[in-house]
């Protein structure tokens, strides 16, 4: 039989290792970095293996972690960042009765998510704290928001599940907070006020080309919103500058935003008649000064919602940064209040934004939905 032969294979030796390294500091931020020396690689990597063979640091290597922010002092660390929209007793200006309790609404303990919602798509990482959490469908939309309870309200509020009714003796705080979340509703309530919401929406994008999302979402859930943003940059998860745009430090898929583009995708199929599904998700911080070239977006961006999440001051529908879009009615300049958004063809209208004005910064999601995909 004659004998087989092998090949004989060599590691080879123009290899060269390196490490993509992506961290946070508080205050500083998230930077992106490749360590290319190999002293450091055998550090991070033992250090991550936690072998018990971590080679000594030389000064050399240290200085390089150190600037690289990979070493850093126990206060440079940044702490977790948790949503909460915290519901409080309210002073109702008035007496609204009778009242019906939401029946969708539901108490589940976070940071998990209820296990109806799972559907909306697996969360990289919790956004909610590790407290009881009310979740609210907004009526029509049926989007489901998270409030925690404030110790005051909590019981009552369990008490209220239990019974799945609202006595005719709830106290006015309670009956006013539970009212401005919508989970509680005066009876009887309009059930075609969704509908016609969907309906002038329609309207609009085949007229304009475009449609202006407005009130989607309630008050106390938008301030906790805009509050997590800063602090998610305060903290330094957010990427330290773009070299594509002045001022806009990029958060790729964040938790949250994933979590509304999915529940956000049925209105926006309903909308279009598209089959349109969440594809991905971009926070932007726009600082005085920042601009927005005209463009038009890649095919992956066949629909677009612009969500303005936060700034300072907060914006409003009289005061904020205009977004140009070039619709079927010629180039229009869209303002966008806190919780508003846009729903337009990214790859097909031109938009882009002009010198934000001094003093003003814009937290802005980009919610991209695209064609499902084929197998």
């Amino acid at each position: 039989m004659p004998r087989s032969t092998r090949r004989a294979f060599v590691l080879n030796p123009t290899l060269q290792l390196a490490a993509a390294v992506d961290v946070s500091r508080r205050g500083v931020g998230r930077r992106r970095l490749e360590l290319t020396d190999g002293r450091a690689l055998r550090y991070l990597l033992s250090t991550v293996a936690r072998d018990g063979g971590r080679p000594r640091l030389d000064r050399g290597v240290r200085r390089q972690l150190l600037t690289a922010g990979i070493l850093v002092r126990p206060a440079q660390v940044p702490r977790d960042v948790h949503l909460d929209p915290r519901l409080d007793l309210v002073s109702p200006p008035r007496r609204v009765t009778p009242l019906r309790l939401n029946p969708r609404c539901r108490l589940h303990r976070g940071p998990a998510l209820p296990r109806d919602l799972l559907r909306c798509g697996e969360v990289s990482e919790p956004f909610l704290a590790d407290e009881d959490i009310l979740w609210v469908p907004r009526p029509g939309s049926r989007i489901a928001v998270p409030y925690t309870l404030a110790p005051r309200l909590a019981p009552v509020v369990r008490d209220l599940l239990r019974r799945r009714r609202a006595p005719a003796s709830l106290a006015p705080g309670v009956a006013a907070a539970l009212l401005s979340i919508g989970a509680l509703a005066p009876a009887p309530r309009r059930p075609d006020d969704w509908a016609r919401r969907v309906r002038d929406w329609r309207v609009e994008l085949r007229a304009r080309g475009f449609a202006v999302l407005r009130e989607l979402f309630e008050p106390v859930f938008l301030d906790a919103v805009r509050a997590y943003y800063r602090r998610l940059e305060v903290e330094g998860y957010l990427l330290s500058g773009d070299p594509r745009r002045r001022g806009a430090p990029l958060l790729y898929d964040e938790p949250l935003l994933g979590f509304l583009g999915h529940q956000l995708a049925p209105v926006v199929r309903r909308l279009t008649g598209d089959r349109a599904q969440s594809s991905f998700t971009y926070l932007r911080v726009y600082d005085p000064g920042a601009v927005l070239g005209r463009h038009h977006d890649r095919s992956a961006c066949r629909w677009n919602i612009d969500l303005v999440v936060g700034g300072d001051p907060a914006p409003s529908r009289r005061t904020a940064w205009p977004l140009w879009i070039e619709g079927r009615r010629g180039a229009e300049a869209i303002r966008l209040g806190l919780g508003d958004g846009m729903l337009y063809r990214g790859d097909r209208l031109p938009h882009w934004r002009h010198a934000q004005r001094r003093r003003h910064t814009t937290v802005l999601a980009s919610l991209h939905f695209g064609a499902p995909a084929t197998r």
